[in-house]
């Protein structure tokens, strides 16, 4: 973040340590990590789908028993992990976005404790 970006947001400081959120940028960011979690979703929703047409042809032959049996739990064992990767994306996507309203609304809510 240079100098120049800086000037142009507000910070808010809610417990006297430095700045705890720039909530403009913040905002920003999370939208990208939205965008980023849609892509995904719909990345692997169309891979998965051109896989798993594919593994219908998987095992017919003399060869492909074997290939099989070294595919099938490979491809288990990647599948879970995409889709695990895929839903943590989702909780941080919610999380970072649900967090920016958060901290305007406790910096507004602390506020109405100092009588300026």
């Amino acid at each position: 973040m240079s100098d120049e970006d800086k000037s142009s947001w507000s910070a808010i400081d809610l417990n006297g340590t430095g700045v705890s959120m720039y909530p403009a940028p913040t905002a920003k960011n999370m939208a990208d990590v939205a965008d980023t979690d849609t892509g995904a979703r719909d990345g692997w929703s169309k891979g998965k789908g051109a896989i798993s047409s594919l593994e219908g042809k998987l095992g017919q032959g003399p060869m492909g028993g074997p290939f099989r049996e070294q595919y099938n739990p490979a491809a288990t064992q990647l599948t879970t992990a995409i889709n695990n990767m895929v839903a943590n994306l989702s909780q941080v996507s919610k999380a970072g976005t649900d967090a920016v309203p958060m901290y305007i609304q406790a910096d507004l809510a602390a506020g109405y404790h100092f009588e300026f």
